[in-house]
C-alpha cells in the first residue's frame, strides 16, 4: 500500500514534519530512552493524513501487513559510508520522522546483540558483499522474517530510504499468499515443530553462538493474530522429508507471488514482521558515496509484554 498526497498537501506536511523534528533534541545512541519519549510526545503533531494511514496499518495489520509512505524532505542526504557502524543515518531528519511515526503505532526497541543502537545504517560494505546480511550487495538477500531465530524478534521492521538504487528491489511475501497455495494437511504440518534454525551472522559477530535452535513451527498463533509466520530460507532446515518439501514449496510460492518495491529517497516502509516476509535483489555497489543507504529500526506493538528482557528500550543479549 503506497500513500501519496497532492503537491500542496505534501508541502504542508513537509513543513510540519520538519518543524516537529527540530524538537527531537537528544542523541538517540547516547540517550535512547529519552529520545523515544520525546518521539512519542511529538507524534501528537503528525499531520492527519499520515495519522490516518498509520492507524489503518496498526488496526488492520493482518489485512494490510505493510505501509509505504512517501516523505519529501528539503535537506540533502549525507554521503553513503563504506562501513555500517558510524551511525550516520540517525542524525538525519528522515530518521527523526521515522522515530516519531514508529512511536505512533508502537514502541521502538533495539538489540544489544546487534550493535545496541536505535538506528542502523544499511549500506553495502565491500568485504561483506557476498554474505547473507543486510550489508551485502552482489548476492540476493534471501527471503526471511527479521530475526526469525529469536522469540523476541521485532513486531515491526521499518526501513527509511536516504538514497535508492534503481536496481535494488525489496521483495515482500504475505503469509496469506502462502496459505492460499497450501492444502489443509500442509497447513497442519506448518504448525508443527519440524524445523531447526540458525543464528543471523550479524548476531554471531556480536557474540551469539551459532548453534541451531528449535525445532520450531513455521506457522503459529499469537494473542491477537492467527497464522503468524517464522521463516528464513537461508538459516532454516527441515527435520524430515515432509518439512524439507514444504521449505521448497514456500520458496516456489515466493518466486511466484512476491511483491516488488524499489525504495526511493524519502520512502519509509513499515513491515509487519509477524505476517510478512521480505528479501532483496542483488545490485552493483560502487562505494563512491552514492550507494543505496537505508536506515533500519524496529518496534514492538506493546513492549510491556517483553519487559523482563528490556533494559530501557534495549533487548538484552541473553534474550536474543
Amino acid at each position: 500500500m503506497v500513500f501519496k498526497v497532492t503537491y500542496k498537501q505534501a508541502l504542508y506536511n513537509i513543513l510540519n514534519l520538519e518543524k516537529i523534528t527540530s524538537c527531537l533534541t537528544v542523541d538517540p545512541f547516547l540517550n535512547p530512552n529519552t529520545y523515544c519519549s520525546q518521539a512519542n510526545i511529538l507524534n501528537y503533531y503528525i499531520p492527519d493524513e499520515y495519522k490516518e494511514q498509520l492507524t489503518n496499518f496498526m488496526n488492520k495489520k493482518y489485512e494490510n501487513p505493510f505501509l509505504l509512505l512517501e516523505i519529501k524532505l528539503s535537506d540533502l542526504p549525507p554521503q553513503t559510508p563504506q562501513v555500517n557502524n558510524l551511525r550516520i543515518g540517525q542524525n538525519t531528519k528522515l530518521a527523526k520522522i521515522q522515530a516519531i511515526l514508529l512511536e505512533f503505532i508502537g514502541e521502538m526497541v533495539f538489540y544489544e546483540a546487534e550493535g545496541a543502537s536505535l538506528f542502523q545504517d544499511i549500506v553495502p560494505v565491500s568485504n561483506m558483499e557476498k554474505e547473507q546480511t543486510s550489508s551485502s550487495s552482489m548476492f540476493e538477500l534471501e527471503v526471511h522474517s527479521e530475526q526469525a531465530f529469536s522469540d523476541l524478534r521485532p513486531d515491526i521492521l521499518c526501513l527509511a530510504c536516504l538514497k535508492g538504487d534503481e536496481n535494488a528491489f525489496t521483495y515482500l511475501l504475505t503469509v496469506n499468499s502462502i496459505l492460499e497455495e497450501m492444502n489443509e494437511d500442509e497447513i497442519a504440518l506448518l504448525k508443527q515443530p519440524l524445523w531447526k534454525i540458525g543464528i543471523d551472522l550479524s548476531f554471531q559477530k556480536c557474540g551469539l553462538d551459532n548453534k541451531f535452535r528449535g525445532p520450531i513451527p513455521i506457522l503459529y498463533d499469537m494473542e491477537n493474530e492467527k497464522n503468524c509466520i517464522t521463516f528464513d530460507s537461508d538459516l532454516m532446515i527441515g527435520t524430515c522429508v515432509k518439512s524439507i518439501t514444504l521449505l521448497k514449496k514456500i520458496m516456489e510460492i515466493y518466486y511466484k507471488k512476491r511483491l516488488i518495491i524499489c525504495l526511493k529517497p524519502g520512502n519509509i516502509l513499515f513491515i509487519n514482521n509477524r505476517i510478512l516476509l521480505h528479501g532483496r535483489s542483488p545490485f552493483q555497489a560502487k562505494y563512491d558515496g552514492n550507494d543505496r543507504f537505508l536506515i533500519r529500526s524496529f518496534a514492538m506493538w506493546d513492549k510491556s509484554k517483553i519487559q523482563y528482557a528490556l533494559d530501557g528500550r534495549m533487548i538484552q543479549k541473553i534474550y536474543s
